[in-house]
């Protein structure tokens, strides 16, 4: 679904991260790093009926989204790239796990994207504690010398995926509105971790990015060929 104020994008930041059988920060790591921490301190299905007649029906996702946009249109880029990251991704994952439960809940689900659902829930819910923690222990941003360029790159990608999500309209189909709607959403956090990949030097939040192009290319795959 700029979503940042920076540069004037309407745009914004899942995104699972689900990262079990690699070598990146586990979800129990993540889990024990945030409560460890926290002590310290926390496509567009547009017919052609729609296409004529210059309008959409909504998707039934359309409240998630529009929340997980003013949510990331509040923000204002720094040009810290790991901060900016984190700031972002946290509505962002919030967004997801609103639109998963949404998913779940209804009575169209079907047995092939329940597991996907499931899983988004689980381990973004995970990564948002984790992502708090890293937040509440970091301090003040720190704009580094690529900040222009940083903040233009993450706006960039947030306008790309507002555009994207935005012209996602009701096919009658629940399942075929999430797989729509979620796929430029994942393909928004694999780029945000591209951008953190090409300046951050922190390591931790580094194997995360690592971990949301690998897991999330995997996803983006499924959803394509549902």
């Amino acid at each position: 679904m700029t979503i940042f104020k920076k540069c004037a994008l309407a745009s914004l930041f899942s995104v699972t991260l689900v990262v079990a059988g690699c070598s990146l920060p586990s979800h129990e790591d993540m889990d024990e790093h945030a409560s460890h921490q926290g002590n310290a301190n926390h496509q567009s299905h547009q017919g052609q009926h729609a296409a004529q007649h210059g309008h959409m029906d909504k998707s039934v996702f359309n409240d998630a989204n529009q929340t997980m946009m003013m949510d990331m249109h509040a923000i204002a880029l720094t040009g810290d790239v790991d901060y900016d990251f984190v700031v972002g991704m946290i509505p962002h994952h919030q967004g997801a796990i609103d639109m998963a439960e949404q998913l779940l809940a209804s009575s169209q689900l079907s047995d092939a994207l329940r597991p996907l659902a499931q899983d988004i829930i689980a381990a973004q819910s995970t990564e948002i504690a984790f992502m708090n923690s890293w937040l509440a222990n970091y301090g003040d941003p720190r704009p580094s010398g690529n900040a222009e360029q940083i903040i233009a790159a993450y706006d960039a990608v947030n306008a790309q995926m507002m555009s994207d999500m935005n012209r996602v309209a009701s096919s009658g189909d629940v399942n075929r509105d999430f797989v729509e709607g979620m796929i430029p959403h994942h393909e928004a956090a694999v780029s945000m971790a591209e951008v953190l990949l090409q300046f951050s030097s922190d390591p931790v939040l580094k194997k995360m990015a690592e971990a949301v192009i690998s897991e999330q290319t995997r996803e983006i795959g499924l959803m394509q060929a549902y």
